[in-house]
């Protein structure tokens, strides 16, 4: 049933029960202004007649309510949903407080606490066997690579190997109180791998070796890189680990 019907029988019962007060209000003043003489049987024509009009609009009256109880139990609109309501909220409606918020049903746990910075460890102190332990620098306030390399290895020009041997460094900004190890200088390491090369010796491996590096840092050429390969039985050559010790076999060279 549409809202009009509906709004059209709402008037109707208004209507009826209009008659019905007018009928009962008349009945009242009939009553009061019949003078006392008037004939019985007029009388009791008057109350017959206002009964039956009292008892027509009853009559008339339950009809429309029983019409209008069906028509709201067959009807076949669809009802307000209180849930669909709430799901047409905007956003406003919430920040204003009309509608409360959906509650999470997650709880948040304790913050994640940052993981410390692990920086890299400092490569071996003696990663060539027979040589002196590498000497330890603390970088002071004012420190650079190249007035380190100056001072330790006698030219400014050095820096790179001081960074090769300290890969977890940042070169262009040095921390105060970094621990930097400082390489052997070049005559007396040169000295000691020309003894290796006549009579062969050890290496711990450094972060970012390779064999063809090896070979040419300690025998004087790539090419030995299957020589020393072949003497530590090397089957992946990508799996070499920082720590591991490789034998160096002697080589002629020219």
């Amino acid at each position: 049933m549409g809202q009009i019907e509906r709004y059209g029988l709402y008037v109707l019962v208004l209507v009826i029960f209009l008659i019905l007060g007018v009928a009962i209000w008349g009945d009242d003043s009939q009553a009061v202004t019949t003078p006392p003489n008037t004939d019985l049987a007029v009388r009791e024509q008057l109350a017959e007649s206002s009964e039956q009009d009292e008892e027509a609009a009853r009559s008339l009256s339950e009809a429309l309510r029983g019409q209008f109880a069906a028509a709201e139990y067959d009807d076949p609109s669809p009802k307000p949903d209180p849930k669909s309501d709430v799901m047409k909220m905007t956003a406003a409606d919430l920040v204003l407080g009309d509608v409360p918020a959906p509650r999470s049903d997650t709880i948040d746990g304790p913050a994640a606490k940052p993981e410390p910075k692990v920086e890299d460890e400092p490569a071996p102190n003696r990663p060539i066997k027979g040589l002196p332990d590498l000497r330890r620098y603390k970088v002071s306030k004012g420190d650079t690579l190249m007035e380190i390399s100056k001072k330790f290895l006698g030219s400014a020009r050095q820096w790179q190997r001081i960074v090769q041997l300290n890969p977890q460094i940042d070169p262009d900004q040095l921390d105060v109180g970094t621990t930097l190890l400082i390489p052997h200088r070049e005559d007396v390491l040169e000295d000691h791998l020309r003894s290796i090369r006549r009579t062969g010796g050890t290496y711990t491996v450094v972060k970012g070796d390779s064999l063809a590096r090896i070979a040419k840092r300690l025998l004087g050429s790539e090419k030995y890189a299957a020589q020393i390969r072949a003497a530590n039985d090397v089957k992946n050559v990508r799996k070499l680990q920082p720590g591991d010790v490789l034998v160096i076999p002697a080589v002629e060279t020219d």
